[in-house]
């Protein structure tokens, strides 16, 4: 192998690893933005039927139960007399909704 063959292809694996890195960045970008239509969804479902739509579980039984959307995740704090929502995105909390229960 003569030494422009080897420049050749550590060229063409630099450009791979440069690729490759640049795509997971650029998609881990996406991932921080806030799906606006599905946490309105949430937002109302909650207010209106207790339920959350779009954002799903991922680990049940945990305390609190913990709902993970699209840049935004949501707890659900259950006590005898109400339920607790708390919607955060970025690790601060955007909205928190008091469901009382009725007797």
């Amino acid at each position: 192998m003569n030494k422009k063959t080897l420049i050749l292809i550590i060229v063409i694996l630099l450009i791979i690893v440069m690729g490759m890195l640049g795509y997971t960045i650029f998609n881990s970008k996406k991932t921080n933005e806030v799906n606006l239509k599905e946490l309105i969804e949430d937002v109302n479902s909650i207010r209106d039927n207790d339920k959350i739509v779009n954002a799903k579980e991922k680990e049940p039984y945990t305390i609190p139960s913990t709902y993970y959307g699209d840049g935004y995740y949501i707890t659900v704090s259950l006590d005898r007399d109400y339920t607790d929502y708390f919607i955060y995105s970025n690790n601060k909390e955007i909205w928190h909704y008091t469901k009382t229960l009725e007797q």
